[in-house]
Formats: structure tokens, sequence, C-alpha cells
């Protein structure tokens, strides 16, 4: 499938918003301070079904803190998981934050799935999430959207909408789920 970006960008930017703001209740609070959320229905996220989840990411963060607002910079993390419960993964993600105040952020970027044997799978991403200042965790959600580009046994995320969850505990340790987006 061929896509034109420049097309797709700008409703492509809303629908991720939108799917962000509809699926986690988190959002609720980090978006309480905008307009956005002042003039949107309250939502209640726990009504929804997501099923089980595709895959189980985990990593390490050593660096949540609260930010100034409008801070920006350039990240790249590694971690680790499995899809679907038997094929081991290793992640790579590059993402741009920025801190719509001192405790909410929006990351986006692209990340890579790699297998053992070298089968790929790529997506791009958006997420927003709240760092709570009083224990330095964090949590978030968003919206990956995969190419169609994965090979080998990671071909069945090819063109994937997925909806995920990420957390990080006063530990840095930090768990990002996964769901298919149907």
């Amino acid at each position: 499938m061929i896509i034109n970006k420049r097309l797709i960008s700008p409703a492509l930017g809303v629908l991720l918003v939108s799917v962000s703001v509809l699926f986690f209740t988190e959002y609720k609070n980090a978006m309480a301070s905008t307009r956005v959320m002042a003039q949107t229905t309250d939502l209640d996220a726990r009504s929804l079904t997501l099923g089980k989840p595709f895959f189980v990411e985990h990593y390490s963060n050593s660096s949540v803190k609260p930010q100034a607002p409008n801070t920006t910079f350039n990240t790249t993390g590694f971690g680790s998981g499995i899809l679907n419960g038997t094929v081991k993964v290793k992640t790579e993600a590059n993402a741009t934050i920025t801190f719509r105040n001192s405790e909410t952020m929006l990351l986006q970027g692209h990340a890579k799935y790699v297998t053992p044997n070298g089968d790929t799978a790529s997506y791009i991403f958006l997420e927003l999430g709240k760092i709570n200042p009083a224990n330095l965790t964090y949590s978030g959600g968003g919206v990956a959207i995969f190419d169609g580009k994965a090979t080998g046994r990671l071909a069945s995320l090819n063109n994937l909408v997925a909806v995920y969850r990420s957390q990080i505990d006063t530990s840095g340790n930090a768990t990002v789920v996964y769901y298919h987006w149907n």
C-alpha cells in the first residue's frame, strides 16, 4: 500500500489525538488545564474492552521528572518484550518529547521491533502522558501505526493500528502494553 504522507498527516494527527483522549482516563487529568478538555464530554475509559494485549514491552527509565512548559527534547529508548506470547523482540524508539506544562507531555516519533533472527517491523506513534511529581511515576497512552514492511515472524504487524498504555514506576521500571485497534 502506498501512503501519501502529505495528504493524511493532518487527519492522522487529529485521529491520534482523538483516540488518545478517548481511551485513557489519565488524559482527563492531563488535559484539565486546556480548553480542549473543557469542551469535551466527560469520558470513562473503564467501559471500553481492549482484549488481550499482543505485546508487552519493558525498559528502564531513570529520567522521569517534570520540566518547564514548552521544553522539547529528543530521546532514544531501548526495550524488549514478547509478541503474541511467543516471539522475543528488541525495541528501539526515537521520540521528540514536548512538555505542555511542567508535568504533561506529548511524545511523538518512530520505533522499530527486531527479532533475534532479524525480522523487523516499524511504526510511528503519538502518546500523551503525565508525570506524578510527588513520586516521579508516569502514566500515559497513545496510538502506534505500523507500516506495511514488517518481515518474517513480525509480518502480522503490517499496517496494524494499535493503542497502548505506558507506565513508569518509582524505580524507573517502564511497561508498555499494546492492544489491537479493531
